[in-house]
């Protein structure tokens, strides 16, 4: 599971309408910074936006691995 519902396990929950988005890759744990990214690639809406920052800042991604994903 990826995307918003993803964002759980760092301790962000959000109101979620609809499915959960998912991106198969098998044996493959996502890093926040690919979550973060993969929620931006499904929506670039301000919502979407804040929430992707809200996780970099909590998580503390950094920089270059954001940018790298």
């Amino acid at each position: 599971m990826t995307g918003l519902a993803r964002f759980a396990a760092y301790d962000l929950q959000f109101f979620l309408a609809g499915e959960p988005a998912f991106w198969y890759a098998p044996g493959e744990n996502l890093t926040p910074a690919q979550i973060a990214c993969h929620s931006l690639v499904a929506d670039t809406g301000s919502r979407r936006v804040s929430y992707a920052l809200l996780l970099t800042e909590h998580a503390d991604i950094d920089e270059k691995d954001l940018h790298d994903r």
